[in-house]
């Protein structure tokens, strides 16, 4: 896995970590302006989670 897809991998699973969420399932979807992913859990179904990426910095 390349370095950058592992530290957005981290924000996203410390982001769904602030809602109290546990028991999710994280799948990179897309990098562009903003990393995305779907957000799955057996309970609260699936959602999206959007990261905003400043253009040459890494978070």
């Amino acid at each position: 896995m390349e370095e950058k897809q592992i530290l957005f991998n981290d924000v996203a699973g410390r982001a769904v970590a602030e809602y109290g969420i546990k028991g999710y399932r994280l799948k990179f979807i897309r990098h562009s302006d903003n990393v995305t992913f779907k957000v799955t859990h057996p309970g609260l179904g699936a959602y999206l989670l959007r990261i905003h990426v400043v253009r040459g910095q890494i978070v």
